[in-house]
């Protein structure tokens, strides 16, 4: 709640304009949808709303700002191809990290794809990239990703995951992690860490989707030699040594 004083007429200009950008969004199946009022001016409602650059619908499924996300890369790519003649492949890696891939990964952990639709229009961004380099255009998509060695979007979503569970669990965000998760009281032993996720009951399918499930059971395979990294770095250094192995 968020109170407001009305004591002049240039504040209360301020506050009526405030409201005008105060929406109502009913999330979740069963809602009431109950008409809400702030100082008695109904505050209107609306589906979706964008906040941080992440367009949040009343579905939670993120569907419109992936698309939205992969127009502007695609957008991108056609400007790559006007400004140069040929691109090299040291050069594409540079492009690429630089202009594209932020736009595919920004705040990725909050709108993490689980639709296969949304997964293949995402990565099929890559494999248009891709092509820029023209000695490997013909190449088939899997054989060009071991040429240039960006490894596929849905590994590296799945990677800044666990990179953000470690930090979580590790006090590194500043965040207390129970919000998220809690940690098993199982005992450790050989073949589990220290550190496991304990599973809690889901009612709903699209729950499976959050951040804080979707990691439970990646994170619970990894090793204690992995968990018990003592900084990021390591971490990262030792999570890509395990997915290199095929561990």
């Amino acid at each position: 709640m968020i109170y407001m004083n009305y004591k002049t007429g240039q504040q209360n200009g301020k506050c009526r304009s405030m409201l005008r950008k105060c929406k109502i969004m009913h999330i979740g199946y069963g809602n009431a949808k109950n008409e809400y009022s702030l100082n008695g001016q109904v505050l209107s409602e609306t589906t979706e709303e964008r906040d941080l650059g992440v367009l949040i619908d009343n579905e939670l499924k993120f569907s419109r700002h992936i698309r939205g996300i992969v127009a502007k890369a695609n957008r991108m790519i056609g400007l790559i191809k006007i400004c140069f003649e040929t691109v090299e492949e040291k050069m594409f890696l540079n492009l690429y990290n630089t202009l594209i891939r932020p736009l595919l990964e920004y705040c990725v952990q909050a709108w993490s794809p689980h639709l296969k639709k949304d997964i293949e229009i995402l990565e099929n961004v890559q494999r248009r990239a891709t092509k820029l380099v023209r000695q490997y255009k013909d190449m088939e998509y899997e054989d060009r990703l071991k040429v240039l060695e960006p490894p596929k979007l849905e590994d590296r979503r799945i990677r800044g995951d666990m990179i953000l569970t470690y930090r979580l669990i590790k006090g590194d965000e500043g965040v207390d992690y129970t919000k998220f998760f809690s940690l098993s009281n199982i005992p450790y032993n050989l073949r589990r860490h220290s550190k496991q996720i304990a599973r809690t009951h889901m009612n709903l399918n699209v729950r499976t989707s959050f951040f804080s499930r979707r990691v439970i059971e990646k994170w619970n395979n990894l090793t204690e030699y992995e968990i018990s990294a003592p900084s990021v770095s390591i971490f990262k250094e030792r999570y890509d040594e395990k997915e290199l192995n095929g561990r």
